[in-house]
């Protein structure tokens, strides 16, 4: 779970408690990055805020001055999936644990059925206020909704809440908005409407994101713009020229605002890219990547040769470091392909923004 906080599960209470206030929590909240960079725009503001493409940069700057201020806050993700805790019919799933419905394919209706287990009656939501203030937190964002379709709230849309769907029956939501007043701190929340697996069609056409389907008959034509070798005769693999393999549709994908592929949770997905080679000869492989995690490792593949590299902790996923690969032989000009594929075990999500192959002289 990505900066969130999970119920423990089993033998332990089935959720946040006071035992949260526990020398083990403290570590955990004390120890986060500051996540400053989601749901900024859902923060409480004093001020309506205007409708997308008619706020003005000054307004803008205004509204968020509070926010570049606070610079150190909490992202909890709570949901269903804390009573699953990563694990499906005795097996560790990888990936995220608010995921796990996704990646474990856990049918819909036997998903419901876990929101009969989840029943936080230690919940302490001035306990976790408390607590992120102490470790000095200036606001607080909530999954009120996350992909899966669970609210936390008793929600007009749906009764897969905590209200109608478990033992609990009660809105999580009014208790936490009533204790972040109480103690001065800002709360936002995280609503997933546009990707939800139980009501799926959340996201429709709209003036500043719109979709586009487009039908077409027989088999597509796909031209491909190869990358080339420059006078140098290096070669630069962007992320945006990259092929990405997703059978199941997780991710990766391009994030045009950072230039890198993000979002690379799942590890059976792979990149490709294709590049021609007019100077054949042995080159000097590299990677500029950002990773929280540690013990990551990729395997490059280029040139009949495959390097398995370890990706270091950057610290978090804006902090790039460039990477030495190996070396590798391209003995041949023309069509080549370079492939990068994540090493299953220990996988953890990694931004990458470009490989380099520099020619050894």
């Amino acid at each position: 779970m990505e900066g969130g906080i999970a119920a423990p599960k089993g033998g332990e209470a089935e959720s946040l408690t006071e035992r949260g206030l526990t020398r083990r929590m403290k570590r955990w909240l004390v120890g986060m990055l500051a996540i400053g960079f989601v749901c900024a725009a859902a923060m409480a503001a004093e001020e309506p805020t205007p409708a997308a493409g008619e706020e003005t940069p000054q307004q803008h700057n205004a509204r968020m001055q509070w926010w570049r201020e606070a610079k150190f806050g909490l992202f909890i993700h709570w949901g269903v999936y804390a009573v699953l805790a990563g694990a499906y019919q005795g097996k560790q799933i990888p990936g995220l644990g608010e995921w796990i419905m996704h990646e474990a394919h856990i049918p819909l209706a036997e998903y419901r059925q876990v929101a009969r287990q989840f029943n936080p009656v230690k919940y302490d939501p001035d306990a976790w206020v408390r607590l992120a203030k102490e470790a000095g937190m200036k606001y607080i964002v909530i999954t009120a909704k996350h992909h899966d379709g669970f609210a936390l709230f008793d929600s007009k849309a749906t009764d897969f809440d905590a209200v109608d769907a478990t033992a609990w029956g009660k809105d999580l939501l009014k208790p936490l908005a009533d204790a972040c007043r109480k103690h001065g701190i800002r709360l936002g929340f995280y609503y997933s409407q546009a990707q939800d697996w139980n009501h799926p069609g959340g996201e429709a056409p709209d003036p500043v994101c719109s979709v586009v389907v487009l039908r077409i008959a027989g088999a597509p034509n796909v031209l491909h713009q190869d990358v080339r070798q420059a006078p140098d005769g290096s070669v630069v693999l962007e992320a945006f020229d990259a092929v990405i393999h997703d059978a199941r549709g997780t991710g990766p994908r391009y994030e045009a605002g950072g230039g890198n592929i993000g979002y690379w949770y799942a590890p059976q997905a792979w990149l490709e890219w294709r590049f021609k080679v007019l100077r054949p000869g042995t080159f000097e492989a590299s990677a500029m990547v950002a990773s929280p995690s540690e013990g990551v490792r990729l395997q490059v593949a280029a040139g009949g040769r495959e390097i398995t590299v370890a990706v270091p902790q950057t610290g978090n996923f804006g902090r790039y470091q460039r990477v030495k690969i190996g070396r590798n032989t391209l003995g041949e000009s023309g069509l080549q392909s370079l492939r990068v594929r994540p090493v299953a075990k220990g996988w953890h999500a990694i931004n990458l923004r470009s490989v380099t192959l520099k020619m050894v002289p």
